[in-house]
């Protein structure tokens, strides 16, 4: 019996990477070097949204995940090899490929130097990818042989220790291999999922979170104080954990709420499942794009700023679209983890 798709979850997923990419556009600009008060505004309220749409994404993953008896570790270790790490190292690989063949190089030594230092030592070129891969085995491991059997006040436990112990490695600058401290940090959010899962997400409960998150959030905004949240960097120390849990929770439930609420949108889902091939590729796009002509209509006027960011937003995911295509095609889809699962 074939799985039947959640429309809902592939909406939410659409809608955080599109917040994604909303957010990486000022940051591009600004690294960029231009000094625009339109992306510099746009960035200065990030944390309306940058405080969940990461650990929204975990949360996502464990509403989706079942750990099961018969599977064993090497098994997980495969699928989630395939499914993550490949399409992230592929990606990468054509973006230094696409860089040889712009500077003309004939070498095919370069060709071969795709990043497999990086991938020992980092794993994906990409962070998030990464950190989820070892998250999804920590969260097995705990579900599989640490936890169960236990009361229900351990297994939070276990994964509240977890957090405590990356942000407390981050802030030590202990070193981080495959972004471990991040999977720590956000582990706990694969564990909540399930939680969602299991109780179920009702209107309720969404209703409340999305109150929450508002009325928590509107402080910092009145008093120009950046939240603690855990994206590229962990932005969270140890004494802020409960406050960063409590806005990533209440603003990943709030996000499924409005998920459910349009519950489909061919669109947004197409998106939604494609997400890890945009989050791959936008930020390279938008370098692309701004470093090629566009940027030259940034810091003229308020309306060609604010035209530049939709126009710029609007044609990477074209381009993006375009790319998800080509890499789906039959003979070279196994390059992005897809082997059996059907496109469509």
């Amino acid at each position: 019996m074939e799985k039947k798709r959640l429309t809902y979850i592939d909406v939410a997923k659409g809608l955080l990477i599109l917040i994604v990419v909303f957010h990486h556009t000022p940051h591009v600009v600004r690294l960029l070097g231009y000094d625009d008060i339109v992306y510099q505004t746009v960035d200065s309220y990030a944390y309306w949204y940058s405080t969940f749409f990461m650990p929204a994404f975990f949360v996502i993953t464990g509403y989706c995940t079942k750990v099961k008896e018969s599977q064993r570790l090497w098994q997980i270790i495969l699928r989630n090899l395939k499914t993550i790490i490949l399409p992230g190292f592929t990606v990468g690989a054509l973006f230094i490929w696409m860089r040889h063949i712009g500077e003309g190089s004939t070498n095919p030594i370069d060709y071969m130097k795709i990043g497999w230092g990086g991938l020992i030592k980092h794993g994906a070129p990409f962070w998030f990818l990464s950190a989820l891969f070892v998250a999804k085995i920590i969260y097995w491991i705990c579900e599989r042989y640490i936890t169960m059997g236990c009361g229900k006040y351990v297994r939070p436990l276990v994964y509240l220790s977890l957090v405590v112990v990356g942000c407390y490695m981050n802030d030590i600058g202990m070193r981080e291999p495959w972004w471990m401290w991040h999977a720590f940090a956000l582990c706990i959010f694969l564990y909540i999922g399930k939680l969602l899962r299991e109780h179920g997400i009702g209107n309720r409960l969404c209703v409340t979170a999305s109150v929450l998150f508002i009325a928590s959030i509107v402080p910092y905004t009145v008093l120009g104080i950046k939240p603690p949240l855990v994206a590229m960097g962990i932005r969270t120390h140890v004494y802020e954990v409960p406050i960063f849990l409590w806005l990533s929770t209440t603003g990943s439930i709030m996000i499924l709420g409005l998920s459910k609420m349009i519950n489909s949108c061919r669109l947004l889902e197409f998106f939604g499942k494609n997400s890890l091939l945009i989050y791959c590729l936008h930020v390279k796009y938008l370098f692309m794009v701004f470093g090629h002509g566009l940027g030259n209509f940034v810091c003229q006027s308020v309306f060609m700023s604010v035209l530049s960011y939709i126009f710029v937003d609007f044609f990477i995911v074209l381009l993006m679209s375009l790319t998800i295509w080509i890499l789906n095609l039959r003979y070279i889809r196994w390059s992005i983890g897809k082997f059996e699962t059907k496109y469509f």
